[in-house]
């Protein structure tokens, strides 16, 4: 079993990225016992959420890595950006396997 106060994105909460507080919260489902299956559906949507909102901050930054001139540090980033793409597709695998459909209400954007 998973514990009942479980820490999904501790990195997003110490940053103050919004959205966090919200899965923590329906996570811990205001002291209710909530199925395991139910939390790392959640767990799992929140993180392919959060790898596909820094998609657009890779961007950013391999542009400006190529903008002066740093060709190979545009090409690392790249290559890091194609690692979490994978990733993500790695997430929604196991998020298939679950067999959890999202409910329209846990859905929601993280950046």
């Amino acid at each position: 079993m998973l514990p009942e106060e479980l820490d999904v994105c501790y990195n997003c909460d110490n940053a103050g990225v919004p959205g966090s507080a919200i899965v923590m919260e329906r996570i811990s489902n205001g002291g209710n016992v909530m199925d395991d299956i139910q939390r790392l559906g959640i767990v799992l949507r929140h993180l392919i959420e959060h790898n596909e909102g820094h998609a657009e901050d890779y961007a950013r930054w391999i542009e400006l890595a190529r903008s002066n001139h740093l060709t190979r540090v545009a090409e690392l980033i790249t290559e890091a950006n194609e690692q979490m793409k994978k990733g993500s597709e790695a997430l929604r695998s196991a998020l298939n396997q679950l067999g959890v459909m999202p409910a329209e209400d846990e859905e929601h954007h993280h950046h």
